[in-house]
């Protein structure tokens, strides 16, 4: 219940937003990472998906 116990729930949601980025990005990233030549345009095109 959101009223009920709202900071616990936003402390809960903001932890799970913050694994779920940090999961999206590792799991783009360390491909890009490992072939350097792709790693710029990787990068990129995840920037540009994110916003």
């Amino acid at each position: 219940m959101l009223w009920a116990s709202g900071n616990d729930w936003d402390r809960e949601w903001i932890q799970q937003v913050v694994a779920l980025l940090v999961r999206n990005a590792a799991f783009t990233l360390y491909p890009a990472l490992s072939q350097c030549d792709n790693a710029a345009e990787r990068i990129t095109r995840w920037l540009t998906y994110q916003v």
